[in-house]
């Protein structure tokens, strides 16, 4: 759908890749100090004080390197973020920045993207309701999804099935409903959900 200026990400990236061949230089050099003294620890050739501050040394090397693998790992995840795709099919709405505009992660938003099939229909259902459904799928009254079927405003018909995919965990305190959403099969394209911000 679009994509961000991608050249100060390439530059954050490359230069977490240096930083990480850096920390592979020092810990193989700590790695090869260790080794050089720990025999001559062992004969009392050198002091035992100096292999542990080797020793030390190769540690903080093998922390040195996995924060700079981590560092690596971030920058190659916002350049991977700098290409924006549609995470699912569907239609998108105008768009809501040009060529040079300045956008910021998490604050700018680009478009709209709607699902089209199918769609999620969320509404609040009673607690009468509510208990009513659990205690039939305990009572083993019913088993599978609960099925919901739902019509158009213009139509006298509840003609559109779907299933119920989510259940919130606590009631509103001031209605007494409890929010739910259902899948929708929506091949005529006549639902409208609501929009994914990208």
């Amino acid at each position: 759908l679009f994509t961000l200026d991608q050249r100060p990400f390439r530059i954050a990236l490359d230069t977490a890749r240096a930083e990480v061949a850096r920390n592979e230089a020092r810990l193989t050099l700590a790695e090869q100090q260790v080794a050089r003294y720990e025999p001559l620890a062992a004969s009392r050739i050198a002091p035992q004080a100096e292999l542990d501050a080797r020793r030390s040394a190769l540690r903080e090397a093998q922390a040195g390197l996995a924060a700079a693998r981590a560092a690596e790992q971030q920058a190659a995840l916002d350049l991977d973020f700098t290409e924006i795709r549609a995470p699912r099919a569907g239609r998108i709405s105008d768009r809501r920045v040009d060529a040079g505009n300045l956008v910021q992660s998490g604050q700018t938003l680009l478009t709209t993207l709607v699902a089209l099939d199918p769609v999620y229909v969320s509404f609040d259902a009673s607690e009468a309701e509510y208990l009513r459904q659990a205690r039939a799928a305990r009572d083993g009254l019913r088993s599978g999804r609960l099925a919901v079927q739902l019509r158009l405003l213009d139509e006298t018909e509840f003609s559109r099935e779907g299933h119920i995919d989510f259940v919130d965990s606590i009631f509103d305190a001031r209605s007494g409903t409890i929010r739910a959403r259902a899948v929708v099969p929506n091949a005529d394209l006549f639902l409208r959900a609501h929009p994914e911000r990208s």
